[in-house]
């Protein structure tokens, strides 16, 4: 009984934690590139990490926009 009620909960819970998981996953994986190709060139760690810092920022900020809310902002 309790299956029956909750089935269309789950499939739109999982359909959400796959997006939110794929959301942050790009946002670690932009941070991490960005990050060893500054401190491969011998930039020092603080100023790799503030940069890392803001593509993590633009890539959470652009995936947002465009996946997630597409019809209110234009990006």
């Amino acid at each position: 009984m309790e299956s029956d009620i909750l089935d269309p909960i789950k499939d739109k819970l999982d359909n959400i934690l796959i997006q939110v998981v794929s959301w942050l996953g790009f946002a670690v994986l932009a941070y991490a590139i960005v990050f060893m190709v500054l401190r491969l060139i011998k930039v020092p760690k603080i100023i790799s990490n503030v940069i890392a810092v803001i593509v993590f920022a633009f890539v959470i900020y652009k995936t947002l926009i465009t996946t997630y809310m597409p019809g209110i902002i234009k990006g």
